[in-house]
């Protein structure tokens, strides 16, 4: 999974982890769509395997698969043509600025290259839930922005079906305690499967939280009592055994 140095988790490690090994398809979008750019695209990049019409375009903040991440890591012929002819700058060929960013194009331009993920998860916008109301750019959220309710209302997306309540609880069943795994011959229990609550619509980080909200980030994060679930519940029972109400 990418993410950027601007982007917080949200969900806890666990709800995290059995959610993106859960998922059968990369978090990338090969299908062909409208809105794949098709100007950034030049007849330099043609290559034996790649054509125009595999042209594709993609959120930038992805998750592969393994399968899907072998195949990028295995990838010459499609990288060397985005790497010679994929740039920002004046084009002679069409005398216009040409604006093509690799990051958006490579991974579902590949994918549409050896036909995987051309007609299935076109739902796929990527991990990031992002605010796109500042134009071009994401925006960045201000220190009164971060709430829980930032959570809960607008980046887990409860409108989409997101139910990150039970998530979290199904998650939880797939983990065990050491003591308990030893003391109970954990290779002999069977474990629940995962049953995911969370589709592909469904952001597992957010951006933009610049270093200016790193504090009230850090608050929200390690509060056991806003309902969020960020830190994983060993966490936060040792601390009410200490008696505390905040980490941070």
């Amino acid at each position: 999974m990418l993410v950027s140095e601007s982007d917080i988790p949200l969900y806890d490690p666990m709800t995290m982890y059995q959610q993106l090994v859960s998922e059968e398809g990369s978090r990338v979008n090969g299908c062909a769509h409208s809105r794949t750019d098709r100007r950034r695209w030049t007849w330099r990049m043609r290559s034996a395997n790649l054509k125009a019409y595999h042209w594709r375009k993609s959120t930038q903040w992805f998750m592969l698969t393994r399968p899907h991440a072998e195949l990028v890591l295995g990838d010459t012929e499609v990288y060397r043509r985005f790497e010679e002819h994929c740039w920002y700058g004046w084009d002679n060929d069409y005398r216009r600025w040409r604006d093509c960013f690799s990051d958006e194009h490579y991974m579902p331009t590949l994918f549409a290259v050896h036909k995987i993920q051309t007609d299935s998860n076109c739902g796929a916008v990527g991990v990031a839930a992002t605010n796109w109301s500042g134009g071009a750019h994401p925006r960045s959220y201000s220190q009164e922005d971060v709430t829980p309710a930032l959570l809960t209302e607008a980046l887990r997306s409860p409108q989409d079906g997101c139910d990150a309540q039970s998530a979290w609880e199904a998650a939880q069943k797939m983990f065990v305690k050491v003591d308990e795994a030893f003391n109970s011959g954990l290779c002999k229990v069977p474990l629940p499967e995962y049953e995911s609550h969370l589709t592909s619509l469904c952001k597992v980080t957010a951006r933009k939280f610049p270093v200016e909200v790193v504090q009230q980030t850090a608050t929200l994060f390690t509060d056991c009592n806003n309902g969020l679930h960020l830190l994983a519940p060993g966490v936060c029972a040792a601390h009410a055994e200490q008696g505390g109400e905040s980490l941070s």
